[in-house]
């Protein structure tokens, strides 16, 4: 295996999981670090796809909440509202295999996990000071994580330094270990609307980030169509 498409925050939504899916389809497989359902209109297309075309997939909080694993108490009322409506729409082969999602993962020489190796499904790694802890208590060269919905990379050096990783910006992870978010599909926040993945080299040992347009505007008015809230539409526009 050389090439791993790496996916995260797909969000329900179907217009940018399609686009990045495309983008995908040289690679030797694919593997979702969680939330693939949560605020946007296609829950169930968006989970149908992630079966049909990752090898491996991580139980993300947006997932866990909608199969009442989580509790709604958790989110902000925009974001309780999407799960409440995804909780309905989903059929029962989904939310059974959302239900099964593991908490953790590792494939190759590489750990996932959505959050944080402490806090699996809730806590976000933003700081240097949570990445050290991260990598003293994993032993693999390549952490990958999501939640943030924004691309970050942890290097480990003298201490560990973070970097924000632009399109087509690769880092090497044969020399020093690193954590690696790969940024949101469905719901970038870092100011680019653009869908959000990355792809890891395995005989490289090398992750290489990227960025694909979608239809935004086709992925917006679904949201409106089906009653939820109009934040959850705005903001792919600005990617915030």
């Amino acid at each position: 295996m050389a090439k791993i498409g790496v996916i995260s925050d797909i969000h329900s939504n179907l217009h940018a999981l399609e686009s990045v899916l495309e983008r995908l389809e040289t690679c030797d497989s694919i593997i979702c670090v969680g939330d693939i359902v949560g605020y946007g209109a296609f829950p169930n297309e968006c989970v149908d796809l992630v079966r049909a075309y990752t090898s491996r997939c991580i139980m993300g909080n947006h997932d866990a909440a909608c199969v009442g694993i989580l509790s709604l108490a958790w989110f902000n009322p925009y974001a309780s509202a999407a799960a409440r409506w995804t909780m309905e729409e989903l059929n029962k082969a989904n939310l059974g295999f959302l239900r099964g999602l593991p908490s953790e993962g590792k494939e190759s020489h590489a750990y996932m996990v959505h959050g944080t190796p402490r806090e699996p499904i809730t806590e976000y790694l933003t700081t240097p000071i949570q990445a050290r802890s991260a990598v003293s208590a994993r032993g693999e060269r390549l952490i990958l994580v999501g939640h943030t919905h924004v691309p970050l990379i942890f290097m480990e050096r003298q201490g560990v330094d973070a970097f924000s990783p632009a399109d087509g910006d690769a880092y090497s992870y044969a020399k020093r270990r690193i954590i690696y978010n790969p940024g949101a599909v469905g719901q970038p926040r870092d100011g680019d609307p653009r869908a959000a993945y990355a792809v890891v080299d395995t005989e490289e040992l090398r992750v290489t980030q990227y960025r694909v347009g979608y239809d935004v505007q086709a992925a917006r008015e679904a949201i409106l169509d089906a009653g939820l809230p109009r934040i959850l539409a705005d903001r792919l526009a600005v990617g915030r």
